[in-house]
């Protein structure tokens, strides 16, 4: 992932709420839906409610950013 400056930075570096969904995220567009369930399953038993908020206002955010993106009309076909 890469900060708003520009920076790299790996999910391990994020706090847990972000760490998570960004993990789910890239589950997620690996096919890997297990991986992401696990994520995200981690974050539905988080006992802080503080951080479970947290985790479900960056899933939106991911949402939001993932639904606004442009894409072309015809995605590349699947490597292989």
């Amino acid at each position: 992932m890469r900060t708003t400056a520009g920076r790299t930075v790996g999910a391990g570096e994020l706090p847990p709420s972000h760490g998570r969904v960004g993990r789910s995220v890239l589950a997620m567009l690996a096919g890997d839906r297990d991986a992401a369930q696990a994520q995200l399953a981690a974050a539905e038993r988080e006992p802080d409610p503080a951080v479970r908020a947290t985790t479900l206002v960056e899933a939106l955010v991911w949402l939001h950013a993932l639904l606004d993106a442009k894409t072309p009309a015809f995605p590349d076909p699947p490597p292989g």
